[in-house]
């Protein structure tokens, strides 16, 4: 019989017992005493009156006896805000429970929810919440308990709190935090312990009379597919950084993981800062891993988790202080004697420039003597070369011959070194048009696209060539992006005259998608031609349900000239991962892991089970180096996996550590140090900050932290430098860590919140929010494309500067990599088309010269590491701005309003060991800029600025008709061309203003939120674009969404469509039209604008065209239309409104 008293108040004359923990289920009865029955006084309370300075004694709730024990609890007032003193609100609670037996209790307060106050002696408060239910462990020798109860503390949202009853449990052993450890007390009710499973009566848990070491163990049986918890009710203080060691014995059947919980103020901070994991066997197999408390930690918890089918025994759990012995192993000494590396030829480009012009670049190596210079050549058809610089060029290394001859024209260069000139380098042919063409095109076999890229030289050539992987399809592991493969991967290698060498045909046993396809091309034997690395299988081992989840797997090294095997390895196995998802998480690096070898580095593993294997391929042969897991080095490793793998020599020793992601490894397969911080989706590591000593590692972690989820740390030691200040929830993509911003030394770190559109960061280098505008959505890009030392934003097929102007040309097709591979030190953008990869690059005179980036070590590792895993920015060992001065102009995003002014401002920035000195002159083509010149003097690794206003040319307003004009024409995209130059100087720097498009009038007009049908989808209302006339909608982004509008035309005639749009990508819509012939159905193509409306220059006029460009004209009735839209390729589109032009605008032109 349970006796009925009251309580939320702690005992005073009991004996506590220090680190003891309270178990929920019980081998004996416990005692239940309703609060109401043992607190005073009685008068701070009313029956069934809620009021703002008393308790309510409620026994008339809503199923009251089955909320509340007894039917009847003690209700406070609404409590808004923390109180500074119990006597503020309701009066504090004195409960006294008299006539306990003697004995050890675990005291509850029961059906605990939001806060309350507690006190041991109406004096020292604590607050307990939610779980955070137990008072303590107590010893009642003279069978009186005492606690005190108050209202002090607010709940989020605010309500009252509750005081029910307190419960008296007869203590179970326990030990530093585990309670009923070896399952040795209690009845078959399992002390101390609860399971829970996502689906319901999907598990059960009871005693199995065998054990590990006692006569009993605990035996989990799980029949759902999805997951279960079976969780100890102990809990353990602690304070952070301590480090503890988890430990039990497991056998049976399915996947387990022991996993320590942490806790702060009694809710979950983290479910699991470390345990071990692993697929259960017939036989005793101990579960061991490590936990380092975290910050804001004070309690930790242990549990066992699990997914799927299960039928298990667990035994002596224990939790210890302290971490496990570490595991040395020795050093790596490769075969190489010097450290290899690509004998790169000069990489000569040259391109079309507007006007007839051609545009030559070709690189600096890193051999050249510091005084070199170069002549440049070109030859015409059969004639002799001519050599078009009249005195050796020393200051780039770049050239723009103005006006060649018609035809095909080749060009070279020849070193000058001493006076005296060396051999020349390889040809470039072009052929010059009025157009020009920023770009090289490779025509792939085949109107296929491609996913990915390996840039290396293949045969030896000295050339760069390229081993594309095609389709550009993917499938995610995870359970709810998974779908069936509908075909196969394929390699195929293209020399950089884009000469097709071979194919190599995955096949079925490597699904598409990226994580289970890695592959890298590198010269990992030193021979001057590399190889392409890859992960293979054998045959069609799919499931029924087209998953591969067994089957032979290999790493794979292929001839780079012919795509024929020349050896191969067992690729890590399955064994050990939770499920499907997690060991279908593969990767490839290179690292020079003695500082002259490349090593090839294999991983499986991301967000948990992590196992990476090192070898060197000598001989024909791949010999392993070394091997290691998660848990060799402890749980602060465990499910550190980044989305990329990375090397870098990060401590100084020559040699090259693996980079996990948030966690390292030591050159000798050791873990060198870890955040514990968790998965993060992006990561960059080089100089970040030049300011400091060393490298830097920048983050984006898409694991859920309190704090730090976006972070740089000390490459050397992992130390965290800055992070974010607040706590995070799904940080996403593959980011930006870039130097783009000129007015802060070092890069800038741009990351966003996937569920919260409105959370986007900007950092400097020293941790400092300086912008919180979208750049671009999660995974923006960017390359050195102009004249200065900032790298330009690359996104939505625009190549523009962070808070500037925009650069030519316009990108077509899908961004797969940014690396500089021809031409000089600046970066080539390669896309992916139908049928074509083009190689897009710069075509704006350089103002300097310096080595070519891709002889960098971090940036070629990074630039091999492209061909797998997300794409990221290549990092670097020095920025180019350390190093020389640069002249930057910072222009309105928004562009120049028509008719209007902006202010405009131009940064010169002298290197660390130079000063800057000379005349700032500012040019320009459709704009006026005041003033024109003035005179700067910056100190060395000094900024000086200089604020300058932009004006449009006056022009008379225009008309109805002549914006209409200039929509077919193009005209209203216009740009102002800005050049800025310091004379005395060499840097100099020129941008693109975008003119901001003037919406049309007088013309029949139906703004895009007006439609009166939608169908398949939900668009929403938009009142926060720039730029927009009224209101604009966005999220239109569902295949089959299908949108209605009805649009008045006052008179019959012939009309063109116009829509006024923005997207990011090319996109494209089915059009139909009532009342108008063509009616349709027509294939719309929105070609990208460069954002979703975010700016004013992201808005677009598209019209309705002919397959050979042509607006196409209708036939439309006087009256209502009806304009339908459907979206045909789930690309999303905002848009701002509908028009209709009439056809004379365009035939009177």
């Amino acid at each position: 019989m349970f006796n009925r008293l009251v309580a939320f108040a702690v005992l005073c004359a009991v004996a506590t017992l220090p680190g003891a923990r309270l178990s929920t289920v019980d081998a004996s009865e416990p005692l239940v005493f309703e609060a109401e029955a043992y607190t005073t006084p009685a008068d701070a309370w009313e029956k069934n009156r809620l009021t703002e300075t008393k308790w309510n004694l409620w026994s008339t709730d809503k199923d009251a006896h089955k909320k509340w024990s007894g039917g009847v609890v003690l209700q406070s007032p609404v409590v808004k805000q923390d109180r500074a003193t119990p006597e503020e609100g309701a009066p504090p609670l004195h409960t006294r429970i008299m006539g306990i037996p003697a004995g050890t209790y675990a005291v509850e307060l029961l059906h605990l929810s939001r806060p309350l106050a507690v006190s041991l002696d109406g004096k020292n408060w604590t607050r307990k919440e939610g779980r955070d239910n137990r008072v303590g462990i107590f010893t009642i020798t003279n069978g009186t308990f005492e606690l005190w109860v108050d209202d002090r503390y607010a709940a989020t949202p605010p309500g009252s709190s509750y005081y029910d009853a307190l419960v008296f449990t007869p203590a179970v052993p326990e030990k530093l935090g585990v309670v009923n450890p070896d399952f040795e007390h209690g009845a078959e009710s399992l002390t101390g312990w609860r399971l829970w499973t996502r689906e319901e009566n999907a598990g059960s848990v009871a005693i199995a009379p065998e054990g590990h070491s006692g006569k009993r163990a605990a035996r989990i049986r799980h029949e759902g597919e999805r997951d279960w918890a079976f969780t100890n009710d102990g809990r353990l203080n602690v304070r952070p950084d301590q480090l503890f060691t988890v430990s039990a014995w497991v056998k049976g059947s399915g996947h387990v993981e022991i996993a320590v919980v942490a806790l702060s103020g009694g809710k979950t901070l983290r479910w699991t800062i470390g345990g071990d994991g692993r697929l259960a066997t017939p036989q005793w197999t101990k579960l061991e891993g490590e936990a380092i408390v975290p910050e804001e930690c004070d309690q930790i918890q242990v549990r066992f988790v699990g997914s799927g089918k299960a039928d298990l025994l667990v035994d002596n759990v224990e939790l210890r202080e302290g971490g496990r012995p570490k595991v040395s192993k020795p050093k790596v000494n490769g075969f190489a004697k010097a450290r290899i590396e690509e004998r790169l030829r000069r990489g000569v480009v040259a391109v079309p420039l507007q006007g007839g012009g051609v545009y030559v670049g070709w690189r600096l190596l890193k051999s050249d003597p510091a005084n070199v210079a170069f002549n440049v050549y070109r030859r015409t058809g059969r004639m002799p070369a001519v050599r078009l610089n009249q005195a050796p060029i020393t200051r780039t290394t770049d050239f723009v011959d103005p006006q060649p001859p018609a035809g095909e024209q080749a060009y070279y260069v020849r070193p000058v070194i001493d006076g005296r000139e060396g051999p020349g380098s390889e040809v470039a042919t072009v052929v010059p048009t009025a157009e020009g063409r920023a770009y090289l095109s490779i025509k792939l076999d085949g109107t296929h696209t491609f996913q990915k890229v390996g840039i290396a030289d293949l045969d030896g050539d000295g050339r760069l060539d390229f081993v594309i992987k095609q389709p550009n399809t993917n499938v995610d592991p995870y359970e709810k992006y998974w779908k069936r493969s509908t075909d196969t991967y394929k390699l195929e290698a293209y020399r950089s005259d884009g000469t097709f060498l071979w194919r190599y045909d995955l096949g079925w046993a490597i699904e598409c998608g990226i994580w289970y396809s890695p592959y890298v091309v590198f010269d990992f034997d030193g021979d001057g031609r590399a190889e392409v690395a890859v992960k293979t299988g054998e045959g069609d081992p799919r499931d029924p349900d087209g998953r591969v989840t067994s089957g032979p797997e290999y790493l794979s090294i292929l001839d780079g000239r012919t795509g024929k095997e020349r050896t191969r390895v067992e690729w890590p196995s399955r064994e050990g991962f939770p499920n499907y998802n997690y060991a279908s998480r593969n990767q490839l690096g290179v690292a020079y892991l003695d500082g002259k070898t490349p090593c090839l580095i294999v991983e499986r593993g991301t967000y948990n089970t992590i196992k990476v294997v090192a070898y060197e391929y000598r001989g024909g042969k791949l010999h392993e180096l070394w091997s290691w897991n998660d848990r060799e080095s402890g749980a602060r490793y465990r499910g550190q996996g980044a989305h990329i793998l990375r090397a870098a020599d990060v401590d100084g020793d020559g040699r090259d550590e693996v980079i996990l992601g948030s966690a390292v490894l030591d050159d000798d397969g050791t873990g060198l140090w870890s955040t514990g911080l968790g998965h993060p989706d992006n990561l960059t590591v080089g100089d970040l900050d030049p300011e400091r000593p060393g490298l830097e590692i920048q983050y984006g972690i898409e694991t859920r932290n309190p704090k730090n989820s976006i972070c740089m740390v000390d490459a050397k030691t992992g130390k965290i430098l800055w992070g974010l200040q607040e706590p995070s929830t799904h940080i996403h993509g593959s980011g930006l860590c870039a130097d783009i911003d000129p007015r802060y030394p070092g890069v800038e770190s741009y990351q966003g919140e996937a569920d919260f559109k409105e959370k986007r960061w900007l950092y400097n280098a020293k941790g400092e929010v300086i912008d919180t505008r979208d750049l671009g959505g999660l995974a923006p890009r960017a390359a050195y494309w102009d004249a200065d030392l900032q790298r330009e934003i690359v996104t939505g097929g625009r190549i523009r500067d962070y808070n500037g102007g925009e650069h030519a040309p316009r990108i077509e097709g899908s961004v797969i990599a940014i690396a500089d591979i021809l031409g000089d030190w600046r970066e080539e953008v390669i896309t992916s088309l139908p049928g074509e990869m083009r190689i897009y690059t710069t075509t704006i005179p350089a103002t300097d010269r310096r080595i070519c980036l891709l002889q960098d070590p971090i940036y070629r590792l990074d630039v091999a590491g492209m061909a797998q895993g997300y794409t990221q920015i290549p990092g670097l060992s020095q920025l180019p701005v350390a190093t020389s001065p640069t002249l930057s102009l910072i222009l309105p995003p928004d562009g120049l309003p028509p008719q209007g002014e902006a202010q405009g401002e131009a940064l010169i920035i002298a290197s660390a060991n130079e000063g800057v000195r000379g005349t700032l002159r500012l040019e320009a083509r459709g704009v006026t800029l005041s003033p024109a010149e003035t005179t700067v003097d910056v100190a060395p690794g000094k900024i000086g600025r200089v604020a300058f206003t932009i004006r449009a040319l006056s022009a008379a307003e225009p008309t109805a008709l002549a914006l209409a004009r200039a929509f077919l024409t193009g005209a209203s995209g216009s740009v102002a061309e800005i050049r800025a130059t310091v004379a005395g100087t060499d840097i100099a720097t020129e941008v693109r203003l975008p003119m901001q498009r003037r919406p049309l009038e007088g013309v029949p007009v139906v703004q895009a939120e007006a439609f009166f049908q939608q169908e398949g989808g939900q668009v929403q209302i938009r009142t926060d674009k720039a730029g927009v006339v009224g209101k604009a909608f966005s999220h239109w982004d569902d295949a089959g969404h299908r949108i209605a509008w009805k649009l008045s035309v006052p008179r019959a005639g012939r009309y063109f469509l116009a829509l006024r749009y923005s997207c990011p990508q090319p996109a494209t819509r089915e059009l139909r039209i009532e009342g108008a012939e063509p009616a349709g159905p027509l294939a719309l193509t929105l070609p990208a604008t460069g954002g979703f409306g975010d700016l004013a220059v992201d808005w677009a006029y598209a019209p309705a065209r002919l397959g050979d460009g042509k607006p196409l004209i209708f036939n439309v009735k006087a009256g209502e239309c009806t304009i339908t839209l459907t979206n045909t390729d789930g690309q999303g589109v905002n848009l701002d409104y509908l028009a209709l032009i009439p056809a004379e605008v365009g035939e009177a032109r």
